[in-house]
């Protein structure tokens, strides 16, 4: 079992979509070096800027932000790019390139810096950047490839201090991050803390986009959990103190899982039946609070979990409804497809004839009266 939790963690992190890379060598774009890789979750989907009319100053400060205003002139650090997630990496590479008037091939791309006011293409741009711009996209890219999983397992860590604007004002913010015995952390922004603990939290921080078009940037601090029971809880600047976001399921922290239009898509527990997890949704309200979006139905990661049938079982065609669906009886198959996370479950079986169940407590077979590992063979259990 312990093997099943370590992929569930692997699959957090999993989203590919084709773009193109941008890269620079001696001064110039290497169209060697052109290659396929993976934009963040949401690009394609980016509003333009007439979509965006009526959102006052956080429209505007998107149409003026930079992720780096200085980077065709200055040479970044360690210490700026560090801690940054992978999207907002990303955005800072292409933003060297649109700055140049490139003209991305890839819609996401050209959306996002379109609806810039400074971003004017130029076709006779010919990829010639500048010694400090080639450093500079090295210096990101490097720290890009790392940041498509967590953090943890990587040989880059994430710091502890931070100095960047998290509210598209053009002014920078002081961040700092302490952590005690891998347990209680304190985060201040400006000198306004908020304190948290966790097990096995996060040595540092990752700085997030939830929406890339309200100008304004978050922080995400993860935890692992005594047994891979993955958490993050987000936060934003309030100015004179710090918004507690919320917490959710998951390591979110990561680009697969932020797909940068206001939502986070979370790894959520399911609390009845079994071990396993669905995808959860979680969206930013006029507060900047995660607001959980509840569903009827939510659909297990696991895509092909197949149990056998131990003792006859009714499957129904609704949540408490009466109308039988089908009789399963000893020796069928059933495939689970999800549940209400509350009492109802959701399978189907190998003739493809749809129903639920219901337990009670956490594994009860309410119709049988017994556990859910008396009536189904496969079930899984971890700590």
């Amino acid at each position: 079992m312990k093997g099943m939790k370590k992929t569930l963690g692997v699959l957090v992190c999993i989203c590919c979509t084709s773009l193109l890379w941008l890269t620079a060598c001696g001064g110039k774009t290497d169209t060697n070096r052109l290659q396929t890789g993976e934009s963040p979750a949401g690009m394609s989907a980016g509003m333009n800027a007439d979509e965006r009319s009526g959102q006052g100053d956080k429209a505007e400060a998107a149409e003026e932000g930079y992720i780096f205003k200085d980077s065709d002139s200055t040479r970044l650090t360690e210490e700026n790019v560090r801690n940054l997630d992978y999207r907002l990496l990303y955005l800072a590479r292409n933003e060297i390139f649109a700055r140049h008037g490139y003209i991305f091939k890839d819609e996401g791309l050209q959306k996002y810096f379109g609806a810039k006011s400074w971003y004017t293409k130029n076709a006779a741009f010919n990829n010639e950047i500048s010694d400090i711009e080639k450093d500079n996209v090295d210096l990101i890219e490097r720290y890009e490839a790392v940041r498509k999983e967590p953090a943890k397992s990587q040989g880059l860590p994430l710091g502890k201090y931070a100095r960047f604007d998290l509210d598209g004002d053009g002014k920078t913010e002081e961040i700092q991050y302490s952590l005690s015995e891998g347990s209680d952390f304190t985060l201040t922004i400006n000198g306004a803390a908020v304190h948290g603990s966790g097990t096995n939290v996060e040595e540092g921080f990752s700085i997030v986009d939830l929406d890339i078009m309200d100008g304004v940037k978050e922080i995400a601090v993860q935890e692992y959990g005594p047994s891979e029971d993955y958490r993050t809880t987000f936060y934003a600047n309030g100015g004179r103190k710090i918004i507690e976001m919320g917490q959710v399921q998951g390591l979110c922290g990561t680009y697969s899982r932020l797909p940068g239009d206001g939502k986070v898509m979370a790894q959520t527990r399911f609390q009845i039946l079994q071990t396993w997890f669905y995808d959860d949704e979680y969206r930013i309200n006029e507060q900047h609070v995660l607001e959980h979006v509840a569903k009827p139905l939510y659909l297990s990661t696991f895509k092909e979990q197949y149990v056998t049938v131990k003792k006859a079982l009714t499957l129904y065609t609704a949540p408490g409804s009466q109308e039988v669906a089908v009789r399963v009886v000893p020796g069928d198959k059933l495939l689970l497809v999800g549940s209400d996370d509350k009492e109802w479950c959701y399978a189907t079986t190998a003739n493809g004839v749809k129903g639920w169940f219901s337990v009670e407590g956490f594994q009860q077979v309410r119709e049988l009266g017994i556990p859910a590992g008396e009536v189904f063979d496969g079930l899984y259990f971890t700590d």
